[in-house]
């Protein structure tokens, strides 16, 4: 299966070659590359995109990878209606969206743009809001 993301501004194709469970392995470029879902993250496929992560419970969002923080879409205090995208690591080249999976409020951010992060580091602390009226 091909899908089309972009990274900085440029749109790359990107073959899905095969997934084992949690184990995806896919072609960028004639390059391939394996990857492992982590068990608290499910991709979010409503989306449309194969690298967006959601975090699927929990108070927090934490690296699914080792990459760099590329940037950061919510600030301290700003409410992040579900299935928005928090921040962004970059790894391997590809950029991955981090979204909420409900809507949340953001109470602490760990990192800024340019840090580097290593798979399951603390980014952002996050407050479960009501979203009943």
């Amino acid at each position: 299966m091909r899908y089309y993301i972009t990274i900085n501004g440029k749109s790359v194709a990107v073959d899905l070659i095969s997934r084992q469970g949690p184990t995806l392995t896919f072609s960028v470029a004639g390059e391939h590359y394996t990857t492992t879902i982590k068990p608290d993250l499910t991709p979010n496929t409503s989306a449309g995109n194969p690298t967006e992560a959601t975090q699927s419970t929990g108070n927090e969002l934490r690296a699914p990878m080792p990459g760099i923080i590329v940037s950061i879409e919510a600030s301290e205090g700003e409410i992040v209606p579900a299935g928005a995208t928090a921040l962004v690591v970059e790894a391997m080249k590809m950029e991955n969206n981090i979204t909420v999976a409900t809507a949340v409020r953001v109470t602490r951010i760990y990192v800024a743009v340019g840090d580097e992060v290593d798979t399951g580091q603390l980014l952002i602390e996050l407050e479960a809001i009501s979203t009943k009226k």
